[in-house]
């Protein structure tokens, strides 16, 4: 059986209690349940961040993106979204996340990646669970973890050019002998492109 208080009410103690439901008038039987103070694992993590386009996070330097990510227990709850849990739970106390290239994408406590550079390569955001309690010293580490990976690829701020694709890596890997395409796209804003020069640096 599942309910919700509502509003979100922080425990107070635990132990066990029983109500009554009604409903129109049709008196139920007591039905017990018991409050416990036991942490509930996190088994498994998945993301759901929709990125610019499949998994290309493109923007300027600096700009974000909260991740979306579903968590599981072990008691059967679900979160769809741990930003809106719903519960009032804060999201740096469910999960941690981190960036193999901080150089490309950064990522906070609150799981808001920053796009920070480009890359020749894809950068791998992880998500690890884990849970605290009200005491530093009772943190519990879970194993339960997710790994997407993400290409990093900066679009021109105000007059300024940037080269290469503008989806997935802005310089795919070719084999010796093939021919890459550079793309162009210069950011002129409102003002008219009179004249560009392209040449060797």
């Amino acid at each position: 059986m599942h309910f919700k208080l509502r509003p979100y009410t922080q425990g107070q103690s635990f132990g066990s209690t029983s109500v009554r439901p009604k409903f129109y008038g049709v008196v139920a039987t007591n039905l017990p349940f018991t409050v416990t103070n036991d942490k509930t694992a996190i088994t498994q993590l998945i993301h759901k961040t929709g990125w610019s386009s499949g998994t290309t996070f493109n923007g300027g330097v600096g700009t974000t993106k909260t991740l979306t990510v579903e968590a599981r227990f072990d008691d059967g709850t679900r979160f769809e979204n741990i930003i809106n849990n719903g519960i009032g739970i804060a999201v740096s106390n469910l999960v941690k996340a981190s960036s193999n290239d901080v150089s490309a994408i950064t990522l906070s406590s609150n799981i808001v990646a920053t796009l920070r550079g480009n890359s020749h390569k894809a950068t791998v955001i992880t998500v690890v669970g884990y849970s605290v309690d009200d005491c530093a010293d009772k943190t519990v580490d879970q194993t339960a973890s997710d790994d997407v990976s993400v290409n990093p690829n900066l679009t021109p701020a105000l007059g300024d050019i940037d080269l290469g694709a503008l989806y997935g890596l802005p310089f795919p890997a070719k084999s010796e002998g093939e021919t890459l395409t550079v793309q162009v796209r210069i950011n002129a804003g409102s003002n008219t492109l009179i004249n560009l020069q392209v040449g060797p640096g």
